[in-house]
């Protein structure tokens, strides 16, 4: 079974999120649109309505600004009729993991995030979604996820691939910002989210794309350095 801890998916979910970023920054103005039956996430031009990305998803939840409540997919009745199983089968496997781990090391370790699904639970942290999302993302080895804003809330899509983004050529900067922007954005154990991402470093502390990661004494990334060029990040 896939691991429900957030340190070993973090990292490359948060890399794979500027991925899809750099690539939206070509797009100018787009709106997001969801083919819910077919489990399609949709980025159109907003002039001309030429679709952008037609992208496979699975729906997560939704968090609503005003009750600061979050509602699980699988749980949204959506006015009366519930979401196809085909778009919740991810965060209905998520919740059945961990159900069955019980009260284990994850984010998801609080059974009430569980309970009284059908009137939503109050946000435990701001991030909550981005950390749902991103955890979903790795559990179902899915590319990452997007948030859909609209009017008083947003829905959180996992986005099962992005070909687009998939395809851009790798990059160190782009690894070391996705360390330093999940590590700001998540309360993670620094030691084992690197090692999830980047293994084991080499016999001079590098790792194999050319990172030198410093870990102060209570185990935090507390500096990084390219291989090629130098430089403190």
């Amino acid at each position: 079974m896939p691991s429900l801890r957030l340190e070993h998916y973090a990292f490359r979910i948060m890399e794979n999120q500027l991925r899809i970023q750099e690539i939206q920054d070509t797009y100018g103005e787009f709106d997001w649109g969801a083919d819910i039956s077919n489990g399609r996430l949709t980025f159109t031009d907003t002039a001309s309505g030429t679709v952008l990305a037609d992208l496979p998803m699975q729906l997560i939840g939704s968090q609503s600004d005003q009750t600061r409540t979050w509602l699980w997919a699988w749980a949204n009745a959506n006015g009366g009729n519930a979401f196809p199983e085909s778009v919740t089968r991810l965060c209905r496997a998520v919740r059945d993991a961990a159900i069955a781990s019980g009260k284990g090391d994850t984010v998801l370790a609080a059974a009430d995030l569980f309970d009284l699904p059908e009137v939503g639970l109050a946000l435990p942290e701001d991030n909550f979604g981005y950390e749902m999302a991103t955890l979903c993302a790795g559990f179902g080895g899915a590319f990452g996820y997007y948030r859909c804003p609209y009017e008083g809330g947003a829905a959180w899509a996992v986005i099962e691939s992005y070909p687009e983004a998939e395809t851009l050529p790798p990059s160190a900067h782009r690894m070391a910002r996705a360390i330093q922007a999940a590590i700001s954005t998540f309360p993670l154990d620094h030691h084992a989210a690197t090692e999830a991402y980047l293994g084991q470093p080499g016999a001079s502390s590098m790792y194999a794309n050319g990172l030198t990661i410093r870990f102060d004494d209570q185990g935090r990334i507390a500096g990084m350095q390219y291989a090629v060029g130098g430089g403190d990040l």
